[in-house]
């Protein structure tokens, strides 16, 4: 080693106290720190040769998107041409991704060949022994996509979800977007529309930041549905599916009206029970099926050909409907699509029994039900029930072992993090305990202030209470020595009887007496006045009178003194201020004013 580099090793570096301290305590506060944690996935090659190539293939999943929607067919013949094409250069990832188009298309011709299903079972096979991978997570959602086309529900749902965990070990946010709303779209087949709604809206929001039109269009369409489906205002969702109308019009893509139009139909259909929704619906169908025209999709065709018939019977038109109904069995019969056969026999059970036919509308509903019971009964709600739950608890398991992972790396910090929590805990405590004496020692002193100044207000009460008795006690005096100087006829004391019976007069007089009462109340209870006018503006001085006596706790008998008349009037005035306060039978007029 060169002499420079050992000189230098061996220099003194001294450092002020505050710069070193400060350094020690970062090497503490680092050391602190939880270990970097592993589970983001390194990726293979192969995971790398998978991302570029779906790179490159992103203007062909564009044009795929569009035709899957509105030519189907052309879709699948394209898509065999691809495959073709990469069994000969034996490229696995073209023909994972064209397996997946290809069964995509299928979806809406609504059958899948048995030569695709075997090829995609022959992928999961590969791909599982060779562990997680892009194309294994595509390979479990075409499988998913077939069982979905196949009405195999509870299969459909638990690929799907398989795909959605692959795809979110992977950090790949694409492919789990479209097996989160492949596995709604099993949910939403058996009426499991409010999970189905999240994923859409999650997709929703994810096509919004990574432009895909026509993927973006189709979750727009299923979103709108499912909002229907869970009672979602009709005119809010046209006022969508216009706007998406529009944006097709701008891009004169004409035959994408069909959906839109048919989309605008479900929605008012859902809403059958205003006539005037089930005549739009029925526009907006008609309207859909000219556009169906323009591609000749047998599906779209056939579930237009259903809802239109629907329409007829609500419209009571059951010989509109049967000509339509008829149609939709043939096809659905020859396509074993027995999902829509069970609705369409349903429908035309109920057209049956509209035109009297009941025989046969108790055979079509028995059909009805037959299929129900054989393809999509309980258990298919109860398998997918239990596949999410088995789910959720592998996901749970996979947080515990990623949690485990941590406490071990952790494991050499635990008792630093022990004392500090304890510390941090014991200060937390010491803290709040002084607040709650503190907090006892206020609320302690209210109540004290509070007995206090109830004491007082009693105290004030009793006072006028007895001023006024004494009032009464007086004036029931000076009327008796009134009623005697009316009484004397002497006229030796007639100058002296007037001259007690001007003074008796003078001090039966109570107005006097009243403003000096209210004087008194007021400073005793500054605003029950006040409150008593805001809340019952309709009350009289007698009835404000009449509340004062008794807010300081006079009895009828006493107020009946004072007002020199009968108690049944007092119970009379009672009765009638209550009436006025519109104070119920089973409420208390005392307690009322009391709290005043």
């Amino acid at each position: 080693m060169p002499d420079e580099y050992l000189s230098f090793s061996r220099m003194e570096i001294k450092l002020p106290p505050i710069i070193h301290y400060l350094l020690t305590f970062l090497f503490f506060a680092c050391s602190l720190l939880p270990a970097k944690s592993h589970a983001l996935p390194v990726f293979s090659p192969e995971h790398n040769l998978w991302t570029i190539r779906t790179m490159e293939l992103q203007p062909l999943d564009s044009t795929l998107s569009r035709l899957q929607l509105v030519f189907p067919e052309q879709a699948v013949s394209l898509c065999l041409g691809l495959l073709e094409d990469s069994k000969r250069e034996k490229d696995a990832v073209l023909q994972i991704w064209t397996l997946y188009q290809a069964v995509s298309a299928y979806y809406y011709i609504g059958q899948i060949p048995d030569s695709i299903k075997d090829n995609v079972l022959l992928n999961v096979n590969r791909e599982e022994k060779q562990g997680i991978s892009p194309m294994l997570s595509l390979s479990y959602l075409t499988l998913g996509k077939i069982y979905l086309t196949e009405e195999k529900y509870d299969l459909s749902f638990k690929y799907c979800l398989l795909a959605k965990d692959l795809a979110k070990k992977m950090d790949d946010s694409a492919q789990f977007i479209l097996a989160d709303v492949a596995a709604s779209a099993a949910l939403g087949a058996l009426g499991e529309t409010e999970e189905a709604l999240l994923s859409y809206q999650q997709a929703d929001a994810y096509w919004q930041r990574h432009p895909n039109f026509y993927k973006h269009l189709l979750v727009r369409f299923n979103l709108c549905t499912a909002k229907a489906a869970t009672k979602a205002p009709a005119d809010s969702l046209i006022a969508s599916l216009e706007q998406i109308e529009a944006e097709v019009l701008q891009m004169g893509d004409t035959a994408l009206l069909c959906w839109s139009n048919m989309m605008k139909g479900t929605v008012y259909l859902m809403e059958s029970m205003i006539k005037s929704h089930v005549d739009s619906a029925q526009a907006y169908f008609l309207q859909a099926l000219q556009y169906e025209n323009l591609f000749n999709n047998i599906l779209i065709k056939t579930v237009l050909k259903h809802n239109i018939a629907i329409t007829y019977i609500s419209q009571n038109q059951p010989s509109l409907a049967l000509a339509y109904l008829q149609d939709v069995i043939r096809i659905w019969s020859e396509r074993k699509n027995y999902l829509h056969l069970m609705g369409a026999y349903h429908s035309l059970s109920e057209c049956m029994f509209m035109m009297g036919r009941y025989q046969e509308a108790y055979h079509y509903l028995l059909e009805s039900n037959n299929i129900k019971q054989q393809s999509f009964g309980t258990d298919i709600v109860s398998d997918i029930q239990k596949t999410n739950m088995r789910h959720i608890i592998t996901e749970k398991d996979q947080q515990l072992d990623l949690l485990l992972q941590k406490e071990e790396l952790t494991h050499s910090r635990f008792y630093v993090y022990l004392f500090f929590s304890i510390s941090v805990f014991l200060l937390f405590v010491f803290i709040v305990s002084i607040l709650t004496y503190k907090n006892k020692a206020i609320h302690k002193e209210k109540e004290n202030n509070q007995k206090l100044y109830r004491l007082e207000i009693d105290s004030k009460n009793r006072e006028l209470a007895s001023s006024f008795l004494l009032l009464s006690n007086k004036n029931s005096i000076l009327s008796k020595i009134k009623n005697l100087a009316d009484n004397k006829d002497e006229t030796e004391a007639q100058a002296v009887l007037n001259q007690i019976a001007a003074l008796a007069e003078s001090n039966l007089k109570t107005d006097d007496e009243w403003q000096h009462f209210q004087l008194h109340f007021n400073k005793v209870h500054p605003k029950f006045f006040s409150r008593l006018h805001n809340t019952y503006p309709m009350l009289t001085e007698n009835d404000l009178r009449l509340c004062a006596y008794i807010k300081i706790g006079l009895k009828n008998k006493e107020i009946a003194t004072l007002n020199h008349i009968s108690v049944e009037s007092v119970k009379m005035n009672r009765w009638r201020l209550k009436r006025k306060m519109k104070i119920g039978t089973d409420e208390n007029l005392d307690g009322i004013l009391f709290s005043l």
